[in-house]
């Protein structure tokens, strides 16, 4: 029902102390409208942004748009996701 574009974020050559900010569509590609409930990163290092007046439903070939920003405090690997539950599937970024 959605496809997430890219599917997969990497923030390589990041620096230290710094915001990096990449963007993610959230697509609907199904035939009918898709309500979507988004749960955000879990570790402080990982903020997602979005419109606040949007509810939620995404008509069949429409886009959803959210920023998604990292903020590290050391040299070392980070991993966190984005979870996109809809009444039939949960996709992960």
């Amino acid at each position: 029902m959605l496809e997430a574009v890219p599917a997969l974020m990497h923030f390589g050559g990041y620096r230290v102390n710094k915001k990096h900010r990449q963007r993610l569509r959230v697509v609907n590609i199904s035939n009918q409208s898709v309500r979507v409930t988004v749960l955000p990163p879990q570790t402080p290092y990982f903020r997602l942004k979005w419109q606040s007046g949007k509810k939620g439903l995404i008509a069949p070939g429409m886009a959803e748009e959210f920023t998604l920003e990292f903020s590290p405090t050391e040299w070392r690997y980070y991993y966190d996701c984005v979870r996109l539950h809809t009444g039939d599937e949960t996709l992960l970024v």
